[in-house]
């Protein structure tokens, strides 16, 4: 399989990975969520997570009673994800048992979303926004999550779990990357606050966790999709667990005294039962005499019920001045920031926050996160953003805090300021305003200033006489001089710094700087002179590639964090023992250490990886170190590191390690990537008995392990691309939660894994010489097996039993002689015709009572096949089933028992070459997704017509079929792909259709007539590409919500409709219509951001194009008739192809 084919694949089984989790966990989530709303002595109970990272991913909770409607509302922009992630988010997550509403169902005119679509979002208990490069250029995707997150944030317990398709969550989180031209393009069209809402609604769902689908590269086999991902359960309040969330933040104790107990019942119910008032009031009231409980709770009954923030505001109207500034700093700019940084700005501004973070923290203002980052709930965040927008309604420049980067841009742009402001953040991408020494001149009283992707020119030397923290992010340009007194952190992260930048002298006086960050600045070729700057804790010279020699570290006794990786820093020096402050060195190309190193005494990380070199010399190591990587043969002593706990060797040639590693009691996590050993390719004779992980790939040479006996506290086991012929003492590992093994040619056993009884997840891959697995009926914890290229493995004994089974996700890829007797696909009913009858195949997997998906998949590969004979597959015992996915069996003819299965809801034969008929499938009422692209000798679908339930029906590639029946009566139908059914002839839809989003019929030579498309009044998608009989297209005017038209190579097409009404078309395909004479309407196109016409070879004009301000793309090659186009010559960053 050659790398295209096979990163074509780890990207597939991602996405496939992400979308099982997904669906685990809202299955869950849902089902827990019905199970707690159940009524018990006519008492609502539920409870509330206390950890800070359940309510990072959720805000609050309040009693609320969920309608039967919707359970899941997802949200999506269509071109984006349709022709990959949508085959599985659609075809796979929605078709449970849980009410879905797809994203625009009920949104389909004006500006603002329907009330009918918000009332689907409040009524939904799950939102699940898949947050794709293109998603913040559609505006209904924006008020969709502004809606979503407003909903979030009033404490109804509704359930944010987002997808990061394509895109970072930072860039999510900071309108960054693919999501800055959109907002450009939106600046135009709506009004300050509407951005500003849209973004905060980014922001703050950029922050959350949630799944992050990448472009898997070639190395990676399967990305493990939040493995551990935690979800809130908010539940409803009852009286009495309201009542014990307040005395617990007030008392200190559930069970206060009871002349205390009757006032605090009267704070409980002016609450209203929102747990985050509980909580902050709560905190507030702790440890304070009567009178002040008396006064505030007459203040509280004096505030309407539903005025959250005021009620919030009594708390914070009790912080002293620093507390508030350091709240309102934290509101304004620093929510998803660690703590270091912010710290040292107001330590400098004399805020005093140690003290001042405590007290928000015991006021429930503030939390961290697992990351020390701080957090902050929504209500609290708004409640100080309104607090710094009322400093001044009209004029943001009188406010203390820019919060708004639409506020700052227009600030800026205006030259407008004032010694009020202290903290100001602003983007200037895709803008061309210049940002001059002049425009700063006002703002002296600045303190905190941040400016991404800017253009700063002039000598700011003079300018920002106040300012602690400089933070300029990718800008094009910067200052030509700085003179800096006060400045406490300087980051010019992705800059263009020089070696003889003028700078450099003003940052000589900052005598109090104590972090620099200069990473990315790829022009520096030497370290800069700090020297006299001695109050430095931080460095970062992280990829500064061309930086080399040198680095003088012995002035900066207050050291912390020094960061050299993916630079060509050779050499430290100086006096290390000045340096007792140093907790982290980071460095790639050192080709030796500094003799001094061991008197490092608070140095707890040590990472020394992609070495050019081995290291000239080994010195010995400070015992505080807790985390050690090397990339070197030449290991140091390792015996006295008795608190060492993560030990990593990447890229080590004849690696010997010390043969008392044993003694390390504290080690927990070993990994060793990418090396070969000296002593006989033994790794070590014994490993530490305190490991919980251990992590071996990529040592090819090594042929054999040591036993793994005495690992008793073992959870986590990989051995990934090693030639072991067996793991020794596997049976030993009790507490084993994980084992992972890839790649193990040489492997033929795995003996012991029945001892396993706490196993959770079971991955083996490509290990050729296994042919079977230990019975697994003791494996009661098994949640997820995959079995992937194993080509012998022939037998896997024991799944289902016993009942009590925890198997939740089964995956079996590619392991053809499974199909022998014995085997696990011959249990389901997969058999060679002649082997035995088939009623004698008596199907097991039913009996994993968990069981709800089953995935097959069958490559060929290597010239090898499943098998040369008919086959066939009985699955009437999977009488649970709900996703069923067969892919890849060419010599499958038929699927019996498929109109017995009455719980599925996706339904996946693809390219399933041999099938020649399906079973009749009216009786899948709840049938919502069917794929049997690439079945290319089916003939017909019996029952289709009557899946009532059916939103997704792809059928590409079924070149035998040469009609459908009238789809009019799929009510639901969202999306019809029949690409490639080359004896098609027609597609019949008599009546109105509002559900179709998209129509895809790309390659259909037999077609000659589409139905009137003004059928199809919600239509987003339209693709009809080489339809080369294809004349005319009726309705195509009506489409007034179409996003996407691709006609390209319908040859026969002379003439189009009045395009005029199509104003949210974005892509305009006309490539390859070569009878095509003109495009009427095109002027109109006002969203049009890319028109392809290559080939248009009849096409002598096209109207005035000025008015398509948004178009980036233009491809007019081989229009060989067209003169000019007129209107776009001066459009900024149109790319045209002639």
């Amino acid at each position: 399989m050659d790398l295209k084919i096979w990163t074509i694949w780890s990207f597939f089984w991602q996405v496939a990975v992400a979308v099982t989790s997904l669906v685990v966990a809202v299955t869950f989530l849902l089902k827990k969520k019905k199970k707690n709303s159940k009524p018990s002595d006519d008492t609502p109970k539920s409870s509330e997570s206390e950890s800070s990272g359940a309510e990072q991913q959720q805000t609050s909770s309040t009693p609320c009673s969920w309608p039967v409607e919707y359970e899941v509302f997802l949200s999506f922009r269509g071109p984006d994800v349709r022709a990959n992630f949508a085959d599985f988010l659609h075809k796979f997550l929605v078709r449970y048992k849980i009410r879905t509403f797809l994203d625009d169902e009920e949104l389909r005119k004006g500006e603002k979303i329907a009330p009918s679509l918000v009332k689907a979002i409040e009524e939904s208990k799950v939102y699940i926004p898949v947050l794709s490069p293109n998603y913040a250029r559609s505006k209904w995707c924006l008020q969709e999550l502004a809606q979503m997150m407003k909903c979030c944030n009033q404490g109804n317990g509704h359930i944010m779990l987002p997808i990061f398709f394509m895109v970072e969550p930072r860039d999510v989180r900071r309108q960054d990357g693919p999501y800055k031209a959109a907002f450009q393009h939106h600046r135009k069209k709506y009004d300050a606050e509407t951005i500003d809402e849209w973004k905060e609604a980014l922001q703050e769902v950029g922050a959350m966790k949630g799944w992050h689908i990448t472009e898997s590269d070639g190395n990676k086999r399967v990305l493990d999709v939040l493995q551990e991902f935690k979800l809130y359960e908010p539940g409803e309040m009852s009286p009495d667990h309201a009542l014990q969330l307040f005395n617990k933040h007030a008392f200190g104790t559930d069970n206060p005294q009871e002349e205390e107990a009757i006032l605090s019942e009267e704070f409980v119910k002016v609450a209203t039962g929102l747990p985050l008032a509980l909580k902050v009031v709560g905190s507030l009231l702790f440890r304070q005499d009567r009178e002040f409980w008396q006064a505030k709770l007459i203040e509280l009954k004096d505030l309407p019920p539903t005025k959250v923030q005021e009620r919030l505001k009594i708390s914070y109207n009790e912080l002293s001045y620093n507390e508030k500034q350091i709240f309102l700093d934290i509101a304004c700019s620093f929510i998803g920031e660690n703590k270091v940084f912010p710290l040292y700005m107001w330590t400098d501004c004399k805020f005093y926050p140690e003290s001042g973070i405590k007290t928000l923290v015991l006021r429930c203002l503030i939390k961290f996160n697992e990351r020390n980052e701080f957090w902050m709930h929504d209500h609290v965040r708004d409640l100080g953003r309104a607090i710094i927008h009322e400093e001044d309604n009209q004029r943001p420049w009188k406010r203390s805090r820019i919060c708004s980067n639409e506020d700052a841009f227009d600030m800026l742009e205006r030259e407008e300021g004032s010694d009020l402001v202290e903290v100001l953040r602003v983007n200037m991408a895709d803008e061309n305003l210049q940002l001059t020494d002049q425009v700063f001149k006002k703002f002296s009283g600045l303190r905190y200033l941040e400016v991404q992707h800017g253009r700063l020119t002039g000598d700011f030397k003079g300018i920002l006489p106040s300012i602690r923290w400089l933070r300029l992010h990718e800008c094009s340009s910067i200052p030509i001089d700085l003179n800096l007194n006060k400045l406490v952190i300087l980051d010019m992260h992705s800059c263009p710094v020089e070696d003889d930048w003028r700078g450099w002298g003003g940052i000589k006086v900052t005598c109090k700087l104590k972090a620099i960050n200069l990473s990315f600045c790829g022009e520096l070729t030497t370290a800069p002179n700090l020297s006299h700057c001695r109050s430095l804790e931080f460095i970062h010279f992280w990829t500064c590639w061309e930086m080399r020699g040198e680095l003088h570290v012995g002035s900066f006794k207050n050291l912390k964090v020094l960061s050299l990786t993916m630079t060509k820093i050779t050499k430290l020096n100086g006096d290390f023992a000045r340096l007792k402050n140093l907790q982290e060195i980071v460095a790639g190309h050192l080709t030796q250490l500094p003799a001094g190193i061991s008197w490092l005494s608070s140095l707890k990380i040590l990472k020394l990886t992609s070495l050019v070199s081995e290291l000239e010399e080994v010195a010995a190591l400070p015992p505080s170190l807790k985390q050690l990587a090397l990339s070197s043969s030449r290991v140091p002593n390792l015996s006295e590191l008795r608190d060492l706990e993560h030990l990593s060797f990447e890229r080590c040639d004849q690696l010997e390690i010390p043969g008392d590693i044993w003694k390390l009691s504290k080690l927990t996590t070993l990994e060793l990537w990418d090396s070969s050993f000296s002593n006989s390719g033994i790794i070590v004779s014994v490993f530490p008995s305190s490991l919980k992980s251990l992590l071996i790939s990529g040592c090819e040479p090594l042929e054999k392990l040591p036993s793994l006996a005495n690992l008793n506290n073992l959870k986590e086991l990989r051995l990934m691309r090693v030639q072991v012929h067996e793991v020794q003492g596997l049976g030993d590992l009790r507490m084993l939660e994980t084992l992972v093994i890839s790649s193990g040619p040489n492997l033929g056993n795995l003996d012991g894994l029945e001892n396993l009884l706490l196993l959770k997840t079971l991955k083996v891959e490509n290990c050729c010489l296994l042919k079977e697995l230990p019975s697994l009926s003791n494996l009661t914890k098994l949640q997820l097996l995959e079995i992937s290229s194993c080509q012998l493995l022939s037998e896997i004994q024991g799944l289902g039993e016993p009942e009590e089974c925890s198997l939740s996700s089964l995956y079996i890829i590619d392991c053809p002689s499974l199909a022998n007797t014995g085997g696990l696909l011959q249990a389901l009913g997969l058999s060679e015709a002649h082997d035995q009858p088939m009623e004698q195949l008596l199907p097991c997997v039913w009996k994993l009572a968990r069981l709800r998906k089953l995935v097959l998949y069958a490559f060929e590969t290597d010239g090898h096949h499943l098998s040369s004979r008919e086959q066939f597959l009985d699955v009437s015992g999977l009488r649970d089933i709900e996703e069923l996915l067969i892919f890849g069996y060419k010599q499958l003819t038929k699927v019996y028992g498929l109109e017995k299965l009455e719980t599925l809801r996706s339904l996946s034969i693809s390219d399933c070459t041999s099938v020649r008929e399906l079973p009749d499938l009216s009786g899948l009422k709840n049938l919502k997704n069917l794929n049997i692209g690439g079945c290319t000798q089916l003939i017909e679908i019996t029952g289709l017509e009557r899946l009532a339930s059916l939103e997704v029906l792809d059928m590409s590639g079924c070149k035998c079929i040469r009609k459908l029946p009238d789809l009019s009566t799929l009510r639901n139908l969202v999306e019809l792909v029949v690409d490639e059914c080359t004896q098609l002839s027609e597609v019949t839809i008599l009546e109105r259709s509002e559900s179709l989003r998209s129509l895809s019929m790309v390659d259909c030579s037999s077609i000659a007539q589409l139905p009137n498309l003004s059928r199809f009044v919600n239509l987003k998608s339209l693709q009809i590409s080489r339809c080369t009989r294809l004349s005319e297209v009726k309705g195509l005017e009506r489409l007034e919500w179409l996003e996407y038209l691709s006609m390209s190579g319908c040859s026969w097409i002379k003439e189009l409709p009045d395009l005029s009404g199509l104003e949210n078309v974005v892509t305009l395909d006309i490539s390859g219509c070569t009878g095509l004479t003109e495009v009427v309407g095109l002027e109109n196109l006002e969203a049009l951001q890319a028109l392809q016409m290559a080939n248009c070879k009849s096409i002598k004009q096209l109207p005035d194009l000025s008015g398509l301000k948004h178009l980036r793309e233009l491809d007019i090659t081989g229009c060989t008739q067209l003169a000019e186009v007129a209107g776009v010559h001066n459009f900024e960053g149109l790319v045209i192809k002639l």
